[in-house]
């Protein structure tokens, strides 16, 4: 496995949320992550090929209710979507939707992606990475916590297969263009869009989450971020 990319911090981007856990949704969890969730374990990486046997693999960073998850679970037959969440109500969520789907190409982790990925991947195994509303840290003091800076995107130069893209969508213009900016200047990787509009030319369209509606309802404008692996 690569080891993690120089720069990499322990800093936090994101803020565990503890949200309300009911009972159905604890039992949802505990019923469901022994099937369809991996122990965020280190040390011990997954065995990915007995897992997803003849399917590409793609990972989903922060997905909240899973709504990303489900989309591409479903449209692309031929990939593995492999989701990291934090936030446990979300988590419950998603494992029923999942579970109600009947998808046997996913694979839900109670973990920070950013210290697992490089663990858990060999250079050069994902087609996409994607990281759809992120938190924003906008405070200048706080921008160190943003998870798209220059060492991960050096990581996704690492772990993308060359053609593969990384996909960013954030409701803050200032974080897009920065991530743009820090893309630019890695080594092996293309902007190839960057833009307060979806990305043309994807295999699936990105879908529309709770959480974008509702800052589309509040007048705020969603950027898209494309970047690919040369």
């Amino acid at each position: 496995m690569t080891s993690s990319p120089a720069g990499l911090r322990s800093v936090r981007s994101y803020v565990r949320r503890s949200g309300r856990m009911t009972p159905m949704r604890r039992e949802q969890h505990a019923k469901l992550y022994p099937i369809y969730g991996l122990e965020p374990d280190a040390t011990r990486p997954p065995d990915w090929k007995k897992i997803f046997p003849g399917l590409r693999l793609t990972v989903d960073i922060g997905f909240g209710n899973g709504e990303s998850v489900l989309h591409y679970a479903r449209a692309e037959a031929g990939a593995a979507v492999v989701g990291f969440e934090v936030y446990r109500p979300g988590l419950a969520i998603c494992l029923r939707e999942v579970a109600a789907a009947g998808l046997r190409n996913v694979r839900i982790v109670n973990g920070d992606a950013t210290a697992l990925l490089p663990a858990w991947f060999e250079p050069a195994s994902l087609a996409a990475v994607r990281v759809f509303f992120p938190d924003p840290w906008p405070k200048q003091r706080h921008r160190k916590r943003r998870l798209v800076n220059a060492a991960w995107l050096q990581m996704m130069q690492e772990l993308l297969v060359p053609g593969g893209y990384a996909h960013l969508a954030t409701d803050d213009e200032g974080y897009a263009l920065q991530a743009a900016r820090l893309a630019g200047e890695t080594e092996g990787l293309r902007v190839e869009h960057c833009a307060a509009a979806p990305p043309p030319g994807l295999e699936r369209p990105r879908p529309q989450t709770r959480f974008e509606q509702r800052g589309l309802q509040a007048g705020q404008v969603a950027w898209d971020l494309l970047v690919r692996r040369e």
